[in-house]
């Protein structure tokens, strides 16, 4: 059992290349960064050819059928020199030390052609975009999603023309929009080329192997240990708690802040421009985005494992493997951390050993979830003259679970009086989206903003003072809530007028007020000739915040 160098789909064989000595062969799995690595081809007749770009691949025979590959990549750039120090150093006798790049490279090959109008993207989410690139002739060798390119949770991009860019500029967008990590590995399984777009801390593409530094664990065949220089660095360069998103609009850039990281840390503003990003929206999201990924320090692992040849194809750059520290900050227990790097080196005096040098990040911590309140809708109606009393009843879904909902009951009299109906109630949804309202509602007559009576609002008697209802936001995350109306009793007028949402000033790129909805005319009973009744529950619009400690 030995390795195996293929140059151009061509066996090497066994003396170009001298074991024991290699430096090593590096893969990356971070944003679509490309590994540089180094080979040296001995060449004693002087008549061998090494082409640049020509495929390259090294495979390890000693390990499990169908994962016997260590690297794959391309030939770039080489140096014709002398072996000092071994025999080729007379006649045509030369070393080749050539320079290869893993696979990550192709991303950057081809441009999308000023003829193909199709990549001038439309306003799509992400994940469209990244499908749209699969579908593509742009990728060689064609790349294919094996499981790995999440399709969930998709994030609003405005339209881009990426006539003139690579995939790699693409990808890079969609990342930045979503926080998702890419990269290209190759699938043995396949025999071809995969996308990994994925979030770092899914459970996706994970090692059988563990790594642990304590005695008791280790066993030889499934966990091992790394060296006595293993290390993880904990740094704060990448927070910040003010980013400024340039953008192509007219209003660039779109700046956002957060008090909370401010405080934690210190006030820091950075930039994260993006040319393809037209509007402040898109650009804000992204800045939000940006901020809740580096609300906290980093953590990046250093170490070495020696394993046999026959475990070596195991790891890979990319993957989620089990490591445990007793030294290490929360590594106490067994805890997936995502491969970023590797680098396999074939340099012991045996080839059956090989020793990986590699960079992991383990987990973050989980950002907190803000208890965030009072925000307020307040719904402004009045009463027809028609005889009895109308009924709505209000309704705000929970956006966590929408059969779970905070409902309430207006009340208008029949001479244009106004009743407050009955409190509000609270259905309690899941730990994360959860209405902590109670207590009565309450009501004024002061002037609502667009001129009708306030007779309607929420009153949370668990919170302090102040009139709203309280929803659990996870910093950065963007909530939408959807409003609906259904009326309920007959007899008697009832419309609305209509509705603001009242938000103090901490909220910051959440929504305006006041937000206008409809006017829409309830009518039942007797004394209403000529008036249309409405049917069921009636959606009245919907409305987006974002909390930004």
């Amino acid at each position: 059992m030995a390795m195996r160098f293929l140059y151009d789909g061509t066996d090497m064989g066994t003396s170009v290349v001298r074991l024991g000595k290699l430096p090593g062969f590096i893969t990356q799995a971070e944003l679509g960064t490309v590994g540089i690595a180094g080979i040296p081809f001995d060449d004693p007749a002087g008549n061998l050819t090494v082409t640049g770009w020509k495929p390259f691949v090294v495979d390890e025979s000693a390990g499990p059928t169908g994962q016997q590959r260590l690297w794959t990549g391309y030939i770039a750039d080489r140096k014709y020199q002398r072996g000092l120090g071994t025999s080729l150093v007379t006649g045509g006798a030369r070393l080749i030390d050539t320079s290869i790049v893993e696979l990550n490279t192709i991303l950057s090959f081809r441009l999308f052609p000023p003829s193909d109008t199709a990549a001038k993207r439309p306003a799509e989410t992400d994940v469209q975009r990244v499908q749209w690139l699969l579908t593509t002739t742009y990728l060689k060798p064609t790349v294919h999603d094996y499981g790995f390119v999440n399709t969930s949770g998709g994030v609003n991009m405005d339209a881009a023309d990426y006539r003139g860019q690579s995939a790699y500029s693409l990808l890079s967008d969609c990342a930045q929009a979503s926080g998702k990590n890419f990269f290209i590995y190759f699938d043995e399984s396949k025999n071809a080329v995969g996308l990994y777009y994925d979030l770092d801390t899914n459970n996706n593409y994970t090692c059988t192997l563990k790594l642990s530094d304590l005695l008791s664990d280790w066993d030889g065949v499934t966990t091992f240990a790394y060296d006595t220089d293993a290390y993880l660095e904990r740094d704060p360069s990448r927070v910040y708690s003010g980013v400024q998103v340039p953008y192509s609009g007219t209003a660039s850039p779109a700046y956002v802040t957060s008090a909370t990281i401010a405080s934690n840390f210190v006030a820091r503003d950075t930039t994260a421009p993006n040319v393809n990003t037209k509007s402040s929206a898109v650009a804000t999201a992204s800045g939000n985005r940006y901020l809740s990924s580096i609300n906290t320090e980093s953590d990046r692992i250093y170490l070495t494992v020696q394993l046999p040849a026959s475990k070596v194809t195991l790891i890979r750059a990319g993957m989620r493997i089990q490591l445990k520290s007793t030294y290490m900050p929360d590594l106490s227990s067994f805890t997936y951390c995502r491969i970023m790097r590797v680098e396999a080196k074939q340099d012991e005096m045996t080839p059956d050993l090989y020793n990986l040098a590699m960079e992991l990040i383990p987990p973050d911590p989980t950002p907190p979830v803000t208890n965030v309140g009072p925000f307020c809708f307040f719904l402004a109606t009045s009463a027809g003259n028609a005889g009895g009393p109308g009924y709505i009843q209000f309704t705000m879904n929970n956006p966590g679970d929408p059969t779970k909902r905070a409902y309430g009951y207006v009340t208008t009299g029949s001479s244009g009086a106004t009743i407050v109906g009955d409190e509000f109630t609270v259905i309690a949804g899941t730990p994360n989206y959860n209405f902590q309202c109670s207590g009565d509602s309450t009501a004024g007559n002061g002037a609502h903003v667009d001129g009708s009576t306030l007779i309607s609002g929420l009153y949370s008697a668990d919170h302090g003072s102040g009139t709203g209802l309280f929803y659990n936001f996870t910093a950065g995350v963007p909530v939408t809530f959807n409003f609906y109306v259904t009326y309920l009793a007959a007899g008697g007028l009832a419309y609305t007028t209509g509705a603001e949402l009242a938000i103090p000033s901490i909220y910051t790129g959440g929504i305006t007020s006041p937000v206008a909805i409809p006017h829409m005319t309830y009518v039942q009973g007797a004394g209403s000739a000529g008036s249309v009744s409405p049917t069921g529950t009636l959606f009245i619009g919907s409305v987006t915040m974002t909390y930004n400690p």
